[in-house]
């Protein structure tokens, strides 16, 4: 089988896109012991370029006729020609497009009447089940959609403003790029140990304040008063101010520029909280701060006279039923983003709901007809990460790995089926599953 050689850039070119799929790498295509025409006409000529348009150039190297090097080049300007004029209309057509789509913007921002409003704030509601009873309303939350010309509009808006993030308080975690769970509740753990350190009287307590339909209850008034402090475009601020104009309540939700605007009314609240408190941070709307003081009832006060009326100052209502107040010592009662604040009660919660999800479709990983290879892949996918979810944030010790580690092994020799006695090793080989430490600390990268 003899290879192609290589082609003269400067004199040919190859499109290879117009070459069929079965002979499309030329360099393997063979043409020996068959004449040149047939195996053109079988394998390169399409019925969308004339026959006259191809050109083929053939080259035989006569020193050595055993090992025959052909050269084929196919040159199809008919097509290529086809193309530019398909090329030429779609430019034209999205060009007309974007100017279209600049005028309507630019009325609806120059001039924010009723219609341009109306038909940007018209959209459908989607009702999405939280928790409880199916029946009961309350158990519902709503989803505004946009339509789409009004998305793309709000898209660009916030484009434009997504500057303002640099002047709001970085203890707003939620919303931002490159922000989670993970850094939020990392950010808390480390100001609460080094807060406890200094304490010697008084009790170091975390306080998770429950705010009830958040982004449902903000006032369109205090949107109105507030936004203009971050937007510098006036005709943005204008926008804006029309756009959340009335007696109306909630920022919507599923719109583009609901992040910011609620964002822009947390600002506030976190400035105004923090005199009153060691260290306070929110994520979206769920706030946690660290207080100092001898007893419950102490912290109580403080939350009734200094922290509540602020925060309904910004026609926010706090469930104090939902409101959680505890010491460092009973830290594992509290759970902040799905995350329980004490690392022993976060593994042992972790390793109760994993061994729960396990048993419960024991079937599956007992079956003999499934391979071992289908179960350990099964178990990666929905085990292993309810069993690592949330460790990162903490700073494990050597007893904490092997924990953890002795439970997932444990698992993989009940799925394959073999001793408890055989070495973790070759069973960590045979499964292809990393070490427990390795899988955390890449989550910490």
């Amino acid at each position: 089988m003899g290879k192609i050689t290589e082609l003269r850039k400067n004199n040919f070119q190859i499109i290879q896109n117009e070459i069929p799929s079965r002979v499309r790498n030329i360099d393997h295509l063979v043409m020996k012991n068959i004449r040149l025409k047939e195996r053109i006409n079988k394998c390169l000529i399409t019925p969308l370029i004339p026959k006259e348009k191809q050109r083929i150039k053939i080259k035989k190297n006569k020193k050595n006729k055993e090992n025959e090097k052909i050269e084929l080049i196919r040159l199809s300007d008919h097509k290529m020609t086809l193309k530019k004029k398909e090329d030429q209309k779609y430019q034209q057509n999205y060009s007309k497009f974007i100017t279209t789509l600049q005028r309507i913007f630019q009325t609806w921002i120059k001039n924010p009447n009723k219609n341009n409003l109306n038909f940007i704030k018209e959209r459908d509601l989607l009702f999405i089940h939280k928790k409880g009873d199916e029946g009961v309303t309350l158990n519902y939350r709503p989803i505004s959609i946009n339509n789409a010309l009004a998305r793309i509009f709000l898209k660009l808006l916030y484009k434009k403003i997504e500057q303002s993030w640099d002047h709001i308080d970085p203890l707003q975690f939620g919303f931002r790029k490159k922000f989670d769970t993970r850094i939020a509740v990392k950010n808390y753990l480390y100001k609460f140990n080094e807060e406890k350190k200094k304490r010697k009287k008084n009790h170091t307590w975390a306080v998770t304040i429950d705010l009830a339909k958040c982004f449902d209850s903000v006032p369109h008034e205090l949107i109105v008063k507030t936004a203009p402090k971050f937007i510098k475009d006036p005709l943005i601020r204008e926008f804006i101010l029309q756009y959340y104009n009335g007696n109306g309540t909630g920022v919507y939700q599923g719109d583009p520029l609901s992040p910011i605007i609620f964002a822009y009314i947390s600002h506030f609240i976190l400035q105004r909280i923090k005199p009153h408190t060691i260290h306070t941070q929110m994520y979206a709307d769920d706030l946690i701060l660290i207080m100092e003081g001898k007893s419950l009832l102490e912290i109580e006060k403080l939350l009734k006279t200094k922290i509540y009326p602020i925060i309904t100052k910004y026609g926010l209502t706090v469930n104090d039923d939902k409101t959680e107040k505890e010491t460092e010592k009973n830290l594992k009662k509290i759970k902040y983003l799905g995350i329980w604040l004490d690392k022993k009660e976060h593994i042992q919660k972790n390793l109760d709901k994993a061994k729960d999800h396990f048993s419960r479709y024991i079937y599956i990983y007992a079956n003999d007809r499934l391979s071992n290879a289908l179960k350990i892949q099964l178990f990666k996918a929905v085990i292993l990460p309810q069993v690592l979810y949330g460790l990162d944030v903490f700073n494990l010790t050597k007893t904490d790995y092997e924990k953890i580690e002795t439970w997932i092994n444990v698992k993989i020799k009940n799925i394959i089926k073999v001793n408890i006695g055989t070495p973790t090793d070759i069973i960590r080989w045979e499964t292809r599953t990393e070490p427990t430490k390795h899988m955390i600390l890449k989550k910490k990268s």
